[in-house]
């Protein structure tokens, strides 16, 4: 059976929300996803206070699905030991009013092998947009609430793992400001006093269901641990022959743009030579 992310049809309303995805995980693998970081290994205590916040985000009441708002995996590369590129992986919160938006930029944008391709295509882009360019969004001051009522799309070649981190970036950010729903509200409340936001109501509609995509409900996200990092590591090793592979086709255009420089070398000097031979 294929997994939920392999569908190739489907509509908005089908995707699962953030509170959805929490209900379908193993608790103790995300609450230790959750706690990790790069460099420090979490304590028992840490995950277990984990756990404890995860058991009360199940029991809130949340929203109605949201029609307007999704995340979405997102990767970036930073710098991390000397002389090492270090790969993130995050969570995007995205507004589904911006999709026909991306939608155009996708349709002209193309994988950049230089520095300075990146910032010509980022800075054209840009101007030609304006306001209408998208952004990415932030939900740490959002209530609880809201933010599992938001929906989640996790397309692509994700091991279990990453897909836990996703759903871990999206609860570390969601409380942010506190490990239970009270204190996240209270502290929420005092770090957005005079901030302006706006408040805008969630629609209630007919939620429409594909029946044929529904029967897969299969997020990636089950219990089984004992391939849980080799499956990971796979993973990894498939990104590295994707980043060999843009290498190789960067040496190839450089290859291609030499001999375009020996091509017109040639003819400039056969243009040269000509023209000695009609004043001789």
């Amino acid at each position: 059976m294929g997994s939920f992310w392999e569908c190739d049809r489907l509509f908005f309303e089908d995707l699962p929300t953030v509170r959805n995805l929490i209900s379908h995980a193993d608790l103790g693998i995300l609450a230790r996803e959750i706690t990790e970081t790069d460099t420090i290994e979490p304590s028992q205590d840490e995950v277990t206070a984990a756990g404890d916040m995860l058991e009360e985000i199940m029991t809130i009441d949340v929203r109605e699905p949201s029609q307007k708002w999704v995340f979405l995996p997102f990767e970036y590369y930073s710098i991390g030991e000397p002389g090492y590129i270090k790969r993130d992986l995050d969570a995007a919160l995205l507004r589904r009013r911006d999709f026909e938006v991306m939608k155009e930029l996708a349709g002209r944008e193309s994988f950049c092998y230089s520095v300075r391709e990146c910032r010509e295509m980022a800075s054209r882009e840009v101007e030609r947009l304006g306001k209408r360019y998208p952004n990415l969004y932030s939900w740490t001051l959002t209530p609880w609430k809201k933010t599992l009522s938001y929906r989640v799309w996790m397309q692509g070649e994700y091991s279990r793992k990453e897909r836990y981190q996703i759903l871990a970036c999206i609860v570390r950010d969601m409380t942010f400001f506190g490990s239970t729903w009270e204190e996240a509200r209270r502290n929420q409340h005092a770090a957005g006093n005079g901030l302006v936001r706006e408040a805008k109501s969630t629609k209630k509609g007919k939620v429409r269901t594909n029946p044929i995509e529904l029967l897969l409900r299969d997020y990636g996200l089950e219990s089984s641990t004992d391939d849980y990092e080799s499956e990971y590591d796979s993973r990894m090793n498939g990104v590295i022959s994707m980043l060999n592979h843009n290498a190789a086709i960067d040496l190839h255009r450089r290859v291609a743009g030499l001999a375009r420089c020996e091509k017109r070398a040639k003819k400039r000097n056969f243009r040269a030579e000509f023209h000695a031979f009609d004043e001789w």
